[in-house]
């Protein structure tokens, strides 16, 4: 129960927060738009719930949604001012360092807003729809990878192509 628990916060934080993440200039960073909510919107509704489970997750999200939006908010917050200054002139290490705990920080709040309304969450759903739900969570992962991989494979090539003595 803690792994798939562990799993599904994970998959739903990793989306969540790569979807918080401003701006384009980091590698690994997208602009707003999709977040949280709406993967983990998008489980629930493939989860073929009752009518009471779907009042009572209405209510449970209602519950974390403005906390939710602070959290996002303020990585995004912490997101922006880490690029603002790894981008910026002269270079500063231990100004990286000291924004990317402002990261960390922002992500482990958010990382345990995202857990809590997991968790209660998980509490309304009968076994099988837990186990559908980890179905759903893997296969996600699954493609997940493929799309990494092809990512990595991407930039190995294009660093053999230009890496070459172009005299």
């Amino acid at each position: 129960m803690k792994r798939l628990l562990f799993a599904t916060v994970t998959m739903a934080l990793i989306s969540g927060t790569a979807y918080a993440m401003p701006g384009h200039g980091m590698p690994g960073m997208r602009g707003p738009g999709a977040h949280f909510g709406q993967g983990l919107l998008k489980a629930l509704l493939n989860l073929d719930l009752t009518e009471v489970q779907k009042h009572e997750a209405a209510l449970i999200l209602s519950k974390y949604r403005d906390e939710g939006q602070a959290r996002r908010d303020a990585l995004r917050t912490a997101m922006e001012e880490l690029r603002e200054t790894a981008e910026a002139d002269p270079f500063d290490e231990e100004a990286v360092r000291t924004a990317f705990k402002g990261v960390a920080g922002a992500g482990e709040e958010m990382a345990v807003h995202g857990a809590k309304l997991v968790a209660e969450l998980k509490g309304i759903l009968t076994p099988e729809q837990k186990e559908s739900l980890e179905e759903h969570r893997a296969a996600r992962q699954e493609r997940r990878k493929g799309r990494k991989r092809n990512r990595v494979s991407f930039l190995d090539e294009w660093i053999e192509t230009h890496s070459q003595d172009p005299r």
